[in-house]
């Protein structure tokens, strides 16, 4: 089994860890590190590359020192009791953060021509005509930031190409929230490797801003 972690982030706000797995066989895995629980979450899985993406996730989070039983929401989002939590694999690449203080979102997309191909669906007409929708990082950013809110915000119907509006990428990196009465810009950060994007948001000040709205 061939695996290997970076250390992507690591302050008093906020840790993340990132493992890429070559390929590997599930009769090979340890599976002694997870519990009852989870052996029986893995197992309902039908694929072995879900399996493996659950297996090593938990392996990933085994070598945080806040390490502790993740469980979900209704929503699929997971959850924690000391902290915050956020997830994203994507092919044999796992990302995940996790804040003691803020609500975090994170997501990780491999540079994929099929983005380009759905960009109407989840971009705003101002977005299509402001970004170069031609560079594999830019329009891998544009959807990955959104996936990234959505965790952070954790609202059900919320509509990447209505609410969440991308302002500015680059050097510095902005999106805008239209949600209900809320219409605020905030930062966000993002890493460029060679063939994949990681972008997350670590802003508490979000949720209680939108849950004032609802309320």
């Amino acid at each position: 089994m061939k695996f290997q972690i970076n250390h992507i982030l690591n302050s008093k706000n906020a840790t993340i860890k990132l493992l890429s797995y070559n390929h590997c066989r599930l009769e090979d895995l340890n599976f002694s590190i997870l519990t009852k629980e989870e052996l029986k979450r893995l197992y309902s899985f039908k694929s072995d590359k879900r399996k493996l993406e659950f297996y090593f996730t938990r392996f990933l989070w085994s070598r945080f020192s806040e390490f502790e039983p993740i469980t979900y929401e209704g929503t699929g989002k997971p959850h924690i009791e000391n902290g915050h939590i956020s997830i994203s694999h994507s092919k044999k690449t796992i990302a995940i953060a996790y804040s003691p203080i803020y609500h975090i979102g994170i997501d990780i997309e491999h540079f994929n021509p099929k983005i380009k191909k759905i960009a109407r669906k989840f971009l705003s007409t101002y977005e299509i005509e402001k970004f170069d929708l031609n560079d594999p990082p830019t329009i891998t950013t544009l959807w990955s930031i959104k996936e990234a809110m959505y965790k952070v915000l954790n609202i059900p119907g919320l509509i990447f190409k209505e609410h969440l509006k991308i302002i500015q990428v680059g050097s510095n990196n902005k999106v805008e929230l239209n949600y209900l009465k809320q219409n605020k810009t905030y930062p966000f950060k993002r890493l460029v490797f060679n063939d994949f994007i990681l972008t997350y948001c670590e802003q508490d000040i979000i949720l209680k801003e939108i849950q004032s709205s609802i309320e």
